[in-house]
């Protein structure tokens, strides 16, 4: 039976038709990819990262970019990253690609008319949880500014991964006490 698309996903691949988004490698694996959605003319734009959710599991970039047009209509740049997922990757390495993907966001802003020091970040479930580890990141050992990130706004996140442990999820999660 083929699994059927989600509202985000068929919404996401309207805005993808009608709002092609800029995609680029963020880091050195092959699927390190970001999608910028940055409004015209406007620059230099402040910028939002979205983490997107899904268990830690699923979903990509692709099915997270229904937000954008709100966004770049308020003259805001919306990126959305890919990051692997638990299926291919431990969670301390997806937490990194996102870091990558944050600091790649600040350095390039510029190039795609967004403001470096206007950087937000935004995650959703385990996006969210993704987000917040993110938030938490000492930007001066990557060679940013210390508050290189200005705010976050997670939703609907998992931050204390002890009940996780306590559920099905930890069978792929792979989580320990420790």
């Amino acid at each position: 039976m083929a699994r059927l698309e989600t509202a985000d996903e068929v919404a996401s691949a309207v805005v993808r038709k009608t709002i092609p988004p800029v995609t680029k490698q963020y880091g050195e694996a092959d699927g390190d990819l970001i999608d910028v959605f940055c409004p015209a003319g406007r620059g230099p734009a402040p910028v939002l990262v979205f983490i997107h959710g899904g268990a830690w599991t699923r979903n990509t970039r692709d099915d997270v970019s229904y937000p954008a047009p709100t966004f770049m209509g308020r003259g805001v740049a919306y990126l959305a990253p890919d990051f692997g997922s638990l299926k291919a990757v431990r969670l301390a390495q997806m937490v990194e690609s996102c870091r990558a993907a944050v600091a790649w966001t600040i350095r390039n802003a510029k190039s795609f008319g967004g403001d470096p020091s206007r950087v937000f970040l935004a995650g959703h479930s385990s996006g969210a949880h993704l987000a917040a580890c993110v938030l938490t990141t000492d930007w001066t050992v990557r060679g940013l500014p210390p508050g290189a990130l200005k705010g976050g706004f997670l939703m609907s996140g998992m931050y204390d991964l002890y009940p996780v442990l306590l559920s099905s999820r930890s069978t792929y999660l792979h989580l320990t006490p420790g």
